[in-house]
């Protein structure tokens, strides 16, 4: 790895920009199904690290910066990655003073070069300054935990239990009615799983029906089932393909969204949960890397789960940071 100058370094962190090489630090987390359960990313590809860190370096690069990403590294040798996006830290000098045209005429006021200059230098150290307060707080709330070396010698005194022992015993018909109870009580806690998800959601649709949004702008649709790509070989034996046409359209000005439908997820009444097991892209139009989509756009794509055959309910669970809440789409 090339040889970076810490920016800030401390007994237990040290912070210093990414490199190219960090990206396998990154996706070691960002691979991980339990990182990234509840989140509308992941998990990535190495691809999506390597696009992430990418990203990052491209930003150390732009004049004026106005996003700041970092690595923290730990005497753990862990490497977290630390995105803190100081917005209007560094500010375009001229937006800085309004000058309305009256008093540009009678000049009342003048934006000189000296001017800008001033503002760039202030917003950037404010910028700088809330930024360090920031890693000083990361810093001083990592524990410095010490170990003992020295062990207690002290024991309790044990108890011994007093009285008669008297033995039980139950009878097979008391043993299978129990385990019959048991069997019934957990049996009914997954068939609740779909539902659950149903009445915490956001919204809930049906195929072939859409969200709208930004003042019906932009349109997320799922339409109805279609038969799965000619390129999908046949389904392991006692499941079944579904494939559902996933569409999102933007047509708002200056929108850009995260659109990963490969992180939905089918589940059914005993709350087992299907991975998309294929992605055909139908439509693409400012859907970068299969990321990032940017308005105007549109991208439509089939996926397709293999699930038990002749499941009496499913549902697909839609998660995306831009979305209030999660949506859940009825598919049986």
């Amino acid at each position: 790895m090339t040889d970076i100058l810490p920016i800030i370094r401390g007994k237990r962190v040290m912070l210093r920009e990414f490199t190219e090489e960090d990206w396998t630090s990154v996706h070691a987390y960002a691979s991980q199904e339990i990182a990234c359960r509840y989140q509308p990313w992941g998990p990535n590809t190495e691809k999506d690290s390597q696009l992430y860190v990418k990203q990052i370096i491209e930003d150390t690069k732009k004049n004026p910066r106005t996003r700041f990403a970092f690595a923290v590294i730990n005497m753990g040798t862990i490497l977290i990655p630390i995105l803190t996006g100081v917005i209007g830290a560094i500010l375009p000098a001229e937006k800085a003073v309004k000058i309305l045209p009256y008093q540009g005429i009678q000049g009342t006021f003048e934006n000189t070069q000296k001017t800008e200059k001033r503002f760039k230098y202030v917003f950037s150290v404010a910028g700088a300054a809330l930024f360090i307060g920031i890693l000083s707080l990361l810093a001083s709330a990592i524990p410095d935990i010490k170990h003992s070396n020295s062990t207690s010698e002290k024991r309790e005194k044990v108890e011994e239990t007093k009285g008669a022992v008297i033995e039980t015993f139950a009878t097979e018909d008391e043993i299978e009615e129990q385990s019959e109870k048991e069997s019934n009580d957990n049996k009914g806690n997954h068939s609740n799983s779909t539902q659950i998800y149903i009445d915490s959601a956001y919204k809930t649709l049906k195929l072939g029906e859409s969200h709208v949004f930004n003042n019906g702008a932009d349109v997320l649709t799922f339409g109805h089932q279609v038969p799965p790509p000619t390129h999908m070989t046949k389904p392991n034996e006692g499941m079944e393909f579904i494939t559902i046409p996933v569409t999102l359209e933007l047509k708002s000005e200056d929108e850009r969204f995260v659109f990963k439908p490969l992180s939905y997820r089918m589940m059914n009444n005993q709350g087992n949960e299907y991975q998309v097991k294929d992605m055909k892209i139908i439509e693409n139009e400012n859907w970068k890397d299969k990321v990032y989509i940017k308005s105007p756009g549109k991208a439509k794509v089939l996926l397709t789960f293999e699930v038990p055959a002749h499941e009496e309910k499913l549902i697909m669970l839609v998660k995306h940071e831009w979305l209030p809440g999660n949506i859940v789409v009825e598919v049986k």
